[in-house]
């Protein structure tokens, strides 16, 4: 990432030669897959919205914002019409679906389509893969605007940047994205995927 670079060219390796390659997402895999068929084949509810959160670890991970999500699902808890889908979670509520950690690229991509946002909130990035991949399968994000995530997520185009560590600002962020009209969210969805195949492509890394 530029902001990797950054620390670099400030670090004991200033002097060297020093590149930037963005990583690569695989999207022969990672690309959209039709929201209602996905949900029936992951069988989730289609009436409801789908916040999507993958923490490797759970919330033992503290560079995941683990406490974070935490915190959206309590905000939640009055909305019937929302479920929290955690990947790698061990939240409790019963409003979240917690799932193992999925490696198969796959699966996820599924889970990516089916969501209706990614909720990401790591306090430290040095790249953001899971952000590209699901913004790959045009799924909106909302994170903290730290690191390197700046540089995938614009907030207004393809997603939401809320204040670094600031959980209501957070929330109000997730909110705000789930108040828009289906219309506007897929919009934004489909500018995640252009800034993916224009940057963040296995091809442009390996060139």
């Amino acid at each position: 990432s530029l902001w990797l670079k950054s620390k670099v060219q400030h670090s004991l390796l200033s002097s060297k030669n020093i590149h930037l390659i963005y990583n690569g997402v695989n999207t022969d895999v990672f690309k959209p897959f039709p929201k209602n068929q996905a949900r029936q084949k992951l069988d989730i509810p289609l009436g409801k919205k789908v916040i999507l959160a993958v923490i490797k670890n759970g919330q033992s991970n503290p560079w995941k914002g683990g406490n974070f999500i935490n915190e959206a699902i309590d905000a939640f808890t009055h909305r019937q019409d929302v479920v929290f889908i955690c990947i790698g979670g061990d939240f409790i509520s019963e409003q979240v679906i917690n799932l193992p950690f999925i490696e198969n690229e796959r699966t996820l991509t599924l889970y990516y389509s089916a969501s209706a946002v990614l909720l990401h909130p790591s306090i430290a990035e040095t790249f953001g893969l899971t952000i590209a991949e699901a913004m790959a399968c045009r799924l909106p994000i909302i994170s903290f605007e730290t690191g390197s995530i700046p540089e995938l997520v614009e907030t207004g185009t393809n997603g939401f940047l809320a204040k670094y560590k600031d959980s209501a600002d957070l929330i109000a962020k997730l909110k705000l994205i789930l108040s828009l009209s289906d219309e506007k969210i897929k919009n934004m969805g489909i500018n995640g995927e252009n800034k993916v195949q224009s940057n963040f492509t296995l091809d442009i890394m390996v060139n």
